[in-house]
């Protein structure tokens, strides 16, 4: 089997729809598990096994956390054996002093995979990290002119199947910026607020894939020692986010306005009751 033709369903993974009202979200998918998502939760988890492939997957926004794990021994299954977690959020960032400009948002990612491979051209594991305008987790307008604010690439492990990778990555408005192997690794990022601005949403998707075309292949990308990633900003900048769970953001104040309104009908409630209890 030509494991160009194994691109497209591999692509198809990519191009989900969302509702209006999606502000942050947890998701993953593995071999008999495609759920239609983005969904608004906060973490998600699967693990299952398919024609002698292993996968599992989790994400965890409180954590900032990714992980999965894409494993298989003697598959001759042809297909396309991919595992993906991913989650996102809408981020707000304020000064308190003279504004954003020249300023830099900090995404600091680390991650600690092992791989193995009877044939590492066959896999290719990645990290994709996005922001991009605000609106919703459509992943069909991260193509669309405008809509991409930024995306880094990221290749992990000792898989070496950079065409179906290069070919992905280009599908998907997402540059290769870095190749990281196995062990500790950490990739730090500085993201420029002039670029992003003060309102934006962050997308990072992990994924495994192993393109079997028929021998017995045995392989492991194991990623679910987790990916972990947490957002900095600079002294007087405030980072806030619509879950209000991503590790360096927080929980957005609520309104005074409502507040206060709430406790004067609060008052207004027990002053009518004490007076008909007087009348």
């Amino acid at each position: 089997m030509n494991k160009l033709a194994l691109l497209l369903p591999l692509c198809a993974l990519f191009a989900f729809n969302a509702a209006a009202d999606v502000t942050y979200f947890a998701a993953v998918s593995a071999p008999g598990f495609n759920p239609s998502f983005p969904i608004v939760q906060t973490s998600a988890s699967f693990s299952g096994t398919i024609n002698g492939a292993t996968n599992s997957a989790a994400a965890n926004l409180a954590t900032g956390m990714l992980g999965v794990l894409n494993a298989g021994t003697n598959v001759t299954t042809p297909g396309v054996y991919e595992t993906i977690a991913q989650l996102g959020d809408t981020i707000t960032a304020t000064s308190t002093a003279s504004g954003l400009s020249g300023l830099n948002l900090g995404v600091n990612i680390t991650e600690n995979g092992t791989t193995s491979f009877t044939d590492p051209s066959s896999n290719f594991s990645f990290l994709w990290v996005y922001m991009f305008k605000p609106g919703t987790f459509d992943q069909t307008t991260f193509v669309t002119p405008g809509n991409v604010l930024i995306s880094r690439g990221y290749i992990l492990g000792s898989g070496t199947n950079t065409n179906i990778a290069d070919s992905l990555f280009t599908a998907n408005d997402v540059p290769v910026n870095g190749v990281f192997g196995d062990g500790q690794n950490t990739i730090p990022l500085q993201i420029p607020f002039d670029t992003i601005g003060s309102n934006f949403q962050i997308e990072l998707v992990l994924g495994s894939a192993e393109l079997v075309t028929g021998a017995n292949e045995t392989w492991s990308a194991d990623f679910i020692d987790p990916i972990n990633v947490s957002l900095s900003a600079p002294d007087g900048v405030t980072l806030t986010s619509a879950s209000g769970l991503l590790p360096g953001a927080v929980v957005p104040e609520p309104s005074s306005l409502p507040i206060s309104a709430a406790i004067i009908f609060l008052a207004v409630t027990v002053a009518a009751k004490r007076r008909r209890k007087t009348a």
